[in-house]
């Protein structure tokens, strides 16, 4: 739906931790004369955390959960209003025999307001990550002091630039007729929302997140 969204996370998360998302990329496809956006992503070796989390078997693979990648991925993760983190949307992949890191593997519906009025106040954040057990242990020293060490002027500076750039590659894969017939079938299968749809507010929420979180660290 929203590969843009996916590319911007990914490269956040890139910037941010090194991991916690696999790659994706945009191309087109052409058959039969008709053109369709085509999102290629990196596989990931491991098994669905829905899968694990139904499986009562399985849970002690859960509490092998590198504490260090799980510190870094939640703190990551509070900075982009995922609404869609649910289970079967996170990969548990091995780092070792008796290690594991999950991976987010749809990312492309996030920063979302956290909540909304609806006849009330309703909640648009869902993250598997802040019901799993490891919410009850401290964070790890490690994630900590990388996540202090950021200044957040020029993270966000390479972030835009990289986007920028992805924008204007975008440009080259589909004319500006095909990106509007795109984004009006952006709810079909066909459909893509083409550039990225990134509001200044939204990167001004990360800019103030950032700066919450370090003062609380």
């Amino acid at each position: 739906e929203m590969p843009g969204v996916e590319y911007a996370i990914d490269t956040l998360f890139e910037l941010l931790i090194g991991h916690g998302t696999s790659f994706t990329d945009l191309a087109r496809l052409t058959t039969h004369g008709k053109s369709y956006p085509v999102l290629i992503s990196q596989g990931i070796k491991g098994e669905n955390l829905h899968d694990i989390l139904l499986d009562p078997s399985k849970s002690e693979q859960l509490k092998k959960l590198d504490p260090l990648a799980f510190s870094e991925l939640f703190m990551a993760s509070l900075l982009v209003n995922f609404e869609d983190a649910k289970p079967d949307n996170f990969i548990l992949e091995p780092l070792s025999p008796d290690s594991y890191r999950l991976v987010a593997i749809d990312n492309d519906h996030a920063f979302v307001p956290p909540l909304v009025k609806e006849n009330g106040k309703t909640v648009q954040v869902k993250n598997i990550l802040y019901c799993l057990d490891q919410m009850n242990q401290p964070l790890h020293p490690h994630a900590r002091e990388r996540f202090l060490s950021f200044t957040p002027e020029r993270l966000l500076r390479l972030w835009l630039t990289r986007l920028v750039a992805q924008n204007e590659r975008y440009t080259t894969l589909f004319s500006t007729t095909e990106r509007k017939t795109l984004l009006k079938n952006s709810t079909q299968r066909e459909g893509a929302v083409i550039p990225i749809p990134l509001s200044p507010k939204a990167i001004a929420d990360i800019y103030q997140k950032i700066q919450y979180l370090q003062a609380a660290l």
